[in-house]
């Protein structure tokens, strides 16, 4: 995806999950995890990245929730993507 921050144009990577199987869910997925992240102090950007994550886990999977990542699993899949 690509966002705005700041006036700058940012691109947040797709992050890959194991399988592609239903993307139903994959959008309320990406804006939990973001506001997670926001909610524990992530700046924007890498909270878009942990949305990302949370969302490349539920498509895995039929189903909105049948695979919901828990916080570090969200965390240990966006860890390569995430500022240091």
């Amino acid at each position: 995806s690509v966002a705005r921050i700041g006036g700058e144009t940012v691109r947040i990577p797709c992050i890959t999950g194991r399988a592609v199987t239903d993307p139903t869910g994959c959008g309320d997925s990406m804006r939990a995890g973001f506001y997670a992240g926001q909610y524990r102090g992530y700046s924007v950007r890498d909270s878009l990245i942990i949305g990302a994550s949370v969302a490349s886990f539920v498509i895995e999977k039929t189903g909105a929730i049948t695979n919901l990542p828990g916080w570090e699993q969200a965390l240990e899949r966006a860890k390569p993507y995430l500022e240091a």
